[in-house]
């Protein structure tokens, strides 16, 4: 497809050109492109564009950068909450997992692995040439939420140093570049609405003893303890059955785009609303926004502008989290007697405190925790983009850019507890009022030189310029107890602001020789207000440069490739892991920016005319003086501080083959796969001291219990357990545990080191089969070698969790061995999790040109999360960090949506 340029921004973060076409109409990639006159050809004709500024940077760099471009055409379609659910299993090298089932939990993604040792490095989102780092934010939510999916025309993944180097310190983890759509060049008006409507269930639950089985067990375990028996009761009560529903959904998005010819002013504007209720009772998210976008131009369009506005209200309900941020009421669920009601026969709910003088807070009736506690969260967003071109007069050549980009967010949460949900001895209330204002503001300034040089057949491009972004946010929280006389007092009332700014100065240069031979240079100056005065700048360079070998002369007689590119790539970035409102305090002095040095190499091929197409790529980073938090030993007392210290390597191979075997009149069948491998490798954690280990992956059931080590020359997320005796029988063996080291005594000293809880490689894959109207496509992944520890089998499996010496009773797992005591540092708990996914499947009819050639319809139905094979025996294998309990479960959805166009 070509490409007439009615706009091109060249900026610091965003370069783009406006298509005429339908709405996010755009070429596919590895097509095959034009040989070489036809490259001559395409230059001259374009000559004169050339001296109206035309920008031919991205073009350039998409050819030498490892990147992925994906269009409307490629996305899972369908009114998805958050952009990466349009993209999930279709990148190299991106993992993308949701924290939770619950309505807009954000979805943790890592590309090409983490440069830190949290094991998770958070890519910078850009938004129409706005930045935005999802760090600035909360860790409960998606900040791609005010975006609707109907909105979006493509999204690009940067993936290497050698591509994000203009990004400075944020573009060490990747990049997501997010193009909403644009307005018609066309007068006439074009309407798409596009609406679903459909419902949730959970896959399954955590399994628990029944009341008739728990009875018996209750008997056998304690015959002589009366106290026991009396707290058995006569009903059969499913706690966890109880919390959850049948969730049910839907959504609405109404766009509309043309052209006032009058005015010169292309427009699109769009109004979208979501109400989607959670599987868990009293949990849900409504969100209600709008944008509107105009690109006029004037001076005989040597003047254009882009203004872009977004504004999104949310209101959400949501379950009471504890400190570790495990949904208090699916704990209690699983806890809870199953012997007793729900309600009493007064119909109050059921309390193991009523009639009791005990001072110890017992387990909460689960269903009064969701009914009566009061958890709302209300947000919201305006998202502002206004960009200026003007391409001289007197120099055609050269075009000077100007953009405004600011975010303003604001979030207003409120919990309120009442006292009857809390024991009798302290009767007090918690209410909190927590309020957030976080203010994102970027400008940038960018000088453009385009030339061609005909006698050549070569173009260049150059650019400079400045970028200046500032964020503030302000928190106020207030903490409430109110006492059973209704006697207020204010326990904590904090106010904080934050601000800091970026700096950067920055240059690129483009330089295409015959259409075969890229090269595109980077350069960027980065100072961050986060550092002293001396540690504040840090320089950034980057080349990439690409070969399109199906282009030369001695190519023109082989038939074997359409296409054979050849990439190479090399640059240098920062890298901040630091939450900047995570209350780190004051940073040292001699604090400096981490450094992240990327090689990427890559190959991309298609054959049988596009038929097969593909690519193949190997990286490697190294991350280098890491922000570090190491213990301080002062006397008796143990305190951490941040030193810049060790360094982590990530190394990695990506394949991916993509192909139509079928295309005819009436069938026309694409697929794809998907593999990558990475290893995240510690070269140390401190500098000089290869001997120093650090223990991570916390676990409930135990004060201070890690089942994790992080050490030198191994991965991030090594699991550091005792090794499990087992009976001839294959039954483990209470408390026994391998003596590794031969000398008669368990202690740490036996602990052994291994199992990772990132896989050792990821497949994706995509099929897409059309026959005439109808179109059946589905989406899936596989993890292979991941481990996971089950905490909810390790923590509420054993015998000693029944009975409470303050005489209430508590309910344990089942499909596990049921030990007398936890055993919480047994490698019994660790399970192979590898899986495979299917995570889409969707079927639609194109009743296109049904009443007329001006209007098309079509109707589709998909399930989401539609099945998953694993040997893992939790709920969900796919938990990034390794440590699986109690996760607000990812629901089956099942939905029926239309899309309809009126031109």
């Amino acid at each position: 497809m070509k490409c007439k340029t009615l706009l091109s921004l060249s900026l610091l973060f965003f370069s783009s050109c406006l298509l005429i076409g339908s709405p996010g109409e755009i070429s596919k990639p590895f097509s095959r492109s034009m040989d070489e006159q036809d490259s001559i050809d395409h230059y001259q004709n374009k000559e004169d564009t050339l001296k109206t500024g035309d920008n031919f940077q991205r073009r350039i760099s998409s050819e030498t950068a490892s990147s992925v471009q994906l269009s409307t055409s490629d996305f899972n379609h369908g009114a998805l909450l958050s952009p990466l659910e349009m993209i999930k299993g279709k990148v190299l090298g991106m993992r993308i997992s949701r924290r939770d089932g619950s309505p807009g939990s954000y979805s943790r993604l890592n590309i090409r692995g983490a440069t830190n040792l949290s094991g998770f490095s958070t890519p910078l989102y850009v938004i129409d040439g706005v930045p935005i780092d999802p760090k600035y934010y909360t860790d409960t939510h998606n900040p791609l939420l005010f975006l609707n999916s109907e909105d979006i025309r493509q999204i690009n993944v940067l993936k290497d140093v050698a591509a994000t180097t203009q990004y400075g310190s944020r573009g060490a983890s990747g990049v997501i570049v997010i193009t909403t759509k644009s307005p018609s060049v066309d007068s006439s008006i074009h309407v798409r609405y596009q609406g679903e409507l459909g419902f949730g269930t959970n896959p399954s639950t955590v399994p628990v003893v029944d009341g008739p089985a728990y009875r018996d067990l209750i008997q056998e375990k304690y015959p002589d303890n009366e106290q026991a028996l009396n707290a058995l009761g006569d009903a059969n009560t499913d706690w966890q059955d109880a919390l959850f529903r049948r969730s049910f959904h839907h959504n609405h998005h109404i766009g509309f785009s043309g052209n006032i010819a009058s005015l010169s002013m292309p427009f699109r504007a769009s109004i979208g609303y979501d109400n989607n209720e959670g599987t868990l009772k009293h949990t849900s998210l409504e969100r209600t926004g709008g944008s509107v976008r105009l690109r006029p131009s004037y001076l005989d369009n040597h003047l254009e502008m882009d203004i872009n506005v977004k504004g999104v209200k949310m209101d959400r309900q949501r379950a009471t989290r504890d400190y570790t941020n495990t949904v208090e009421a699916l704990q209690n669920a699983l806890l809870f007697n199953p012997t007793q009601p729900i309600h009493t026969s007064g119909g109050e709910y059921y309390s193991y405190s009523e009639g009791s003088e005990s001072d110890y807070p017992t387990p909460q009736n689960p269903l009064a925790q969701l009914d009566r506690i009061n958890n709302t969260l209300s947000e919201d967003y305006l998202f502002t983009s206004l960009g200026l071109r003007y391409q001289m007069h007197f120099f055609p050549k050269i075009s000077l850019n100007l953009h405004y980009g600011g975010m303003d967010y604001d979030q207003s949460e409120k919990v309120g507890i009442p006292p009857e949900l809390f024991s009798p001895s302290n009767g007090v209330v918690y209410d909190k009022d927590n309020s957030i204002s976080l203010t994102d503001r970027v400008w940038r300034g960018s000088l453009n030189y385009s030339e061609y040089f005909k006698e050549i057949h070569s173009s260049i491009d150059l650019k400079t310029g400045y970028s200046n972004q500032e964020n503030r946010r302000e928190q106020h929280a207030i903490i409430r107890h109110i006492d059973n006389g209704n006697n207020e007092e204010i326990v904590s009332d904090q106010n904080s602001i934050v601000e800091q700014t970026r700096t950067s100065l920055f240059g690129m240069l483009d330089f295409d020789y015959k259409n075969r031979y890229f090269l595109s240079l980077a350069y960027t100056r980065e100072g961050s207000s986060r550092f002293a005065e001396d540690n504040k700048y840090q320089s950034y360079p980057g080349a990439s440069f690409a070969w399109r070998a199906d282009r030369e002369p001695f190519f023109r007689n082989t038939d074997f490739f359409d296409k054979l590119k050849v990439r190479l790539g090399y640059g240098k970035s920062g890298r901040i892991n630091l939450n900047p409102y995570g209350g780190e305090g004051a940073l040292s002095r001699n604090l400096r920016m981490p450094v992240t040095t990327s090689l990427n190499a890559g190959i991309e091929f298609s054959m049988a005319e596009s038929r097969v197409y593909g690519t193949i790529d190997w990286y490697s980073r190294e991350t280098a003086n890491m922000l570090v938090r190491l213990p301080v030993w002062l006397g008796n007392e143990t305190y951490y501080r941040w030193s810049n210290s060790g360094g982590i390597t990530n190394k990695g191979f990506e394949f991916s083959l993509n192909g139509l075997p079928v295309k005819t009149k009436d069938i026309h069948w694409h697929m794809g796969i998907n593999l990558t491998t990475h290893n995240t490798t510690i070269e140390s954690i401190v500098n000089g001291n290869n001997d120093y280990s650090k223990v991570t992956g916390a676990i409930i059931g135990g004060v201070g219990q890690n089942v994790m080590l992080q050490t030198t020359d191994h991965p991030v997320r090594m699991f550091y357990l005792y090794e499990q005796v087992y009976s001839s029988d294959g039954t483990p063996i209470e408390g026994l545990y391998d003596d590794n080291d031969d000398n008669g005594v368990i202690n740490e000293d036996d602990k052994q080191l291994y199992k990772n809880a990132s896989p050792d490689f990821t497949i994706g894959f995509y099929t897409d089969f059309k026959y005439r109207k109808f179109n059946l496509s589905l989406t899936g992944r596989i993890w292979s070698g991941n481990y996971l520890y089950n905490n909810v089998a390790s923590n509420h499996s054993a015998y000693s969790k029944l009975y409470h010496e303050n005489g209430y009773l508590r309910n344990i797992a089942t499909g596990y061995t049921h030990f007398d005591q936890r055993q919480l540092l047994s490698d019994y708990y660790l399970e192979d999790a590898s899986f495979l996914k299917l995570d889409r499947i969707t079927l639609s009819y194109d009743l296109k040109g049904l009443y007329n050639e001006k209007f098309d319809l079509k109707v589709y139905a998909s399930i989401r999360n539609v099945f998953t094979v694993t040997d893992y025996n939790g709920l969900d294998p796919e938990i990034p960090s390794g440590v699986d309990y109690l996760r607000y479960p990812v629901p089956r959805v099942f939905r029926l949506g239309v899309t309809a166009d009126f031109n």
